[in-house]
C-alpha cells in the first residue's frame, strides 16, 4: 500500500486547527470563517505575491507601528536615545518609498521568505 503524502503549508496548518476547533465549539463558526477566509487564500499565495501585497501599502501602517512599539520600548529602557529614535523612525519610513518589499528581505535575509510553501526560518 502506498501512502499519499499531503504537503500542507503553515497557513493551510494554521487554517485546518481553526476548522478543527470551531468543530470542536471552542471558537465560532464564524471566527473561524472569517480567519480561514485569509489563510486559504495565503495558502495559495508564493514570494512573489506576498511581496507584492505588501508593496501595495497596505501593510505599510500596521508594520511602522510594529517598529514604533519596539522603539518606544527601547527609548524606555534606555538602550536608544530620543534622537537616536527619532532618526529610526524618520529611516524607516522613507524605506517604504526607498525598498520593494522583496528589495528589503533580500538585502537583510537572503533566505525564502516565510510564505507559501516555505519553510520557517529564525532570523
Amino acid at each position: 500500500m502506498v501512502k499519499e503524502v499531503i504537503s500542507m503549508n503553515g497557513f493551510q496548518l494554521t487554517a485546518d486547527s481553526y476548522r478543527k476547533a470551531a468543530e470542536q465549539g471552542k471558537i465560532s463558526k464564524e471566527y473561524a470563517d472569517k480567519e480561514c477566509k485569509v489563510l486559504d487564500f495565503l495558502a495559495t499565495c508564493d514570494d512573489t505575491d506576498i511581496y507584492n501585497m505588501f508593496d501595495s501599502a497596505a501593510f505599510n501602517e500596521i508594520a511602522k507601528s510594529y517598529m514604533r512599539i519596539a522603539v518606544r520600548e527601547l527609548v524606555d529602557e534606555g538602550v536608544l536615545e530620543n534622537d537616536q529614535a527619532k532618526a529610526v523612525r524618520n529611516r524607516y519610513s522613507l524605506l517604504f518609498d526607498e525598498k520593494t518589499a522583496k528589495e528589503a528581505c533580500v538585502r537583510l535575509m537572503p533566505l525564502p521568505l516565510l510564505c507559501g510553501n516555505n519553510a520557517i526560518i529564525d532570523v
